[in-house]
Protein backbone atom coordinates (compact mmCIF):
# COMPACT_ATOMS: atom_id res chain seq x y z
CA UNK A 1 0.00 0.00 0.00
CA UNK A 2 1.37 3.41 -0.98
CA UNK A 3 1.16 6.29 1.49
CA UNK A 4 1.56 10.01 0.95
CA UNK A 5 4.75 11.54 2.30
CA UNK A 6 3.37 14.01 4.86
CA UNK A 7 6.50 16.16 4.70
CA UNK A 8 6.03 17.14 1.04
CA UNK A 9 4.26 20.43 1.79
CA UNK A 10 5.04 20.70 5.50
CA UNK A 11 5.24 24.29 6.70
CA UNK A 12 4.71 25.94 3.31
CA UNK A 13 1.02 26.59 3.95
CA UNK A 14 1.55 28.42 7.27
CA UNK A 15 3.71 31.30 6.05
CA UNK A 16 2.63 34.77 7.18
CA UNK A 17 2.96 36.69 3.92
CA UNK A 18 -0.19 38.59 2.93
CA UNK A 19 -0.34 37.49 -0.71
CA UNK A 20 -3.67 37.43 -2.52
CA UNK A 21 -4.58 34.08 -4.10
CA UNK A 22 -1.79 32.32 -2.20
CA UNK A 23 -2.00 28.55 -2.52
CA UNK A 24 0.40 25.75 -1.73
CA UNK A 25 0.11 22.48 -3.61
CA UNK A 26 2.54 19.60 -3.27
CA UNK A 27 2.92 16.61 -5.54
CA UNK A 28 4.83 13.39 -5.13
CA UNK A 29 6.83 12.43 -8.16
CA UNK A 30 8.49 9.18 -9.17
CA UNK A 31 11.99 8.90 -7.80
CA UNK A 32 14.67 9.21 -10.43
CA UNK A 33 17.46 8.14 -8.07
CA UNK A 34 17.58 6.13 -4.87
CA UNK A 35 17.33 8.48 -1.91
CA UNK A 36 18.07 8.22 1.80
CA UNK A 37 16.56 9.99 4.75
CA UNK A 38 16.84 13.78 4.80
CA UNK A 39 17.20 13.65 8.59
CA UNK A 40 14.87 16.57 9.17
CA UNK A 41 11.25 17.56 8.95
CA UNK A 42 9.67 18.77 5.73
CA UNK A 43 9.87 22.39 6.82
CA UNK A 44 13.64 22.41 6.34
CA UNK A 45 13.58 21.84 2.59
CA UNK A 46 10.27 23.66 2.07
CA UNK A 47 11.75 26.81 3.62
CA UNK A 48 14.40 26.74 0.90
CA UNK A 49 11.86 26.16 -1.88
CA UNK A 50 9.44 28.80 -0.56
CA UNK A 51 12.04 31.50 0.00
CA UNK A 52 13.67 30.84 -3.36
CA UNK A 53 10.27 31.55 -4.93
CA UNK A 54 10.00 34.76 -2.86
CA UNK A 55 13.40 35.85 -4.22
CA UNK A 56 12.23 35.14 -7.76
CA UNK A 57 9.15 37.31 -7.14
CA UNK A 58 11.31 40.14 -5.77
CA UNK A 59 13.61 39.94 -8.78
CA UNK A 60 10.68 39.93 -11.22
CA UNK A 61 9.17 42.96 -9.45
CA UNK A 62 12.50 44.83 -9.29
CA UNK A 63 12.12 44.99 -5.49
CA UNK A 64 14.59 44.76 -2.67
CA UNK A 65 14.03 41.22 -1.35
CA UNK A 66 14.05 42.19 2.34
CA UNK A 67 11.81 45.23 1.84
CA UNK A 68 9.37 43.17 -0.25
CA UNK A 69 9.11 40.58 2.53
CA UNK A 70 8.48 43.31 5.13
CA UNK A 71 5.86 44.90 2.88
CA UNK A 72 4.01 41.57 2.67
CA UNK A 73 4.07 40.81 6.40
CA UNK A 74 1.62 42.04 9.03
CA UNK A 75 2.50 39.24 11.49
CA UNK A 76 4.42 41.02 14.30
CA UNK A 77 6.87 38.19 15.17
CA UNK A 78 7.77 37.72 11.50
CA UNK A 79 8.37 41.43 11.04
CA UNK A 80 10.42 41.50 14.25
CA UNK A 81 12.86 38.77 13.14
CA UNK A 82 13.28 40.32 9.67
CA UNK A 83 13.89 43.77 11.13
CA UNK A 84 16.42 42.24 13.56
CA UNK A 85 18.50 40.61 10.78
CA UNK A 86 18.18 43.77 8.68
CA UNK A 87 19.82 45.73 11.50
CA UNK A 88 22.39 43.03 12.41
CA UNK A 89 23.55 42.65 8.81
CA UNK A 90 23.71 46.33 7.89
CA UNK A 91 21.30 45.62 5.01
CA UNK A 92 21.43 48.38 2.42
CA UNK A 93 25.06 49.36 3.06
CA UNK A 94 27.51 49.35 0.17
CA UNK A 95 29.22 45.98 -0.11
CA UNK A 96 32.68 45.23 -1.44
CA UNK A 97 32.89 44.21 -5.09
CA UNK A 98 31.80 40.60 -5.73
CA UNK A 99 29.91 40.43 -2.40
CA UNK A 100 26.15 39.97 -2.01
CA UNK A 101 23.55 39.55 0.73
CA UNK A 102 20.72 37.04 0.74
CA UNK A 103 17.70 36.94 3.04
CA UNK A 104 15.15 34.33 4.06
CA UNK A 105 12.18 34.20 6.44
CA UNK A 106 10.16 31.17 7.43
CA UNK A 107 7.71 30.26 10.16
CA UNK A 108 8.34 26.71 11.30
CA UNK A 109 6.33 24.95 14.02
CA UNK A 110 5.19 28.32 15.35
CA UNK A 111 8.65 29.91 15.44
CA UNK A 112 9.37 32.92 13.23
CA UNK A 113 12.90 32.78 11.84
CA UNK A 114 14.98 34.99 9.56
CA UNK A 115 18.48 34.78 8.19
CA UNK A 116 20.80 37.07 6.24
CA UNK A 117 23.94 35.65 4.63
CA UNK A 118 26.79 37.57 3.06
CA UNK A 119 28.70 35.72 0.37
CA UNK A 120 31.69 36.57 -1.77
CA UNK A 121 32.52 35.33 -5.23
CA UNK A 122 36.19 34.36 -5.18
CA UNK A 123 38.50 32.86 -7.79
CA UNK A 124 37.94 29.46 -6.14
CA UNK A 125 34.16 29.77 -5.87
CA UNK A 126 31.53 31.17 -3.51
CA UNK A 127 32.62 31.77 0.10
CA UNK A 128 30.38 32.44 3.11
CA UNK A 129 31.49 35.72 4.72
CA UNK A 130 28.96 36.17 7.55
CA UNK A 131 25.53 35.10 8.71
CA UNK A 132 22.94 36.75 10.92
CA UNK A 133 20.12 34.69 12.39
CA UNK A 134 17.08 35.80 14.34
CA UNK A 135 14.59 33.39 15.90
CA UNK A 136 11.47 34.22 17.86
CA UNK A 137 9.29 31.57 19.46
CA UNK A 138 5.64 32.50 19.10
CA UNK A 139 3.21 29.89 20.29
CA UNK A 140 3.29 26.33 19.04
CA UNK A 141 1.24 24.05 16.87
CA UNK A 142 -0.45 22.64 19.95
CA UNK A 143 -1.89 26.05 20.85
CA UNK A 144 -3.22 26.96 17.42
Amino acid sequence: MKTVDQSIGMGAHEQKYEIGNYRVTAYASPRLLPVGWWRSVGESQNAFFHETAMDELATAAGSDPLKMRLDLLTHAPSRHVLEAVEQMSGWGATLPERHALGVAHFTSSGAATALVLEIALTDSGIRLVSRHLSLLMWGSRSTR
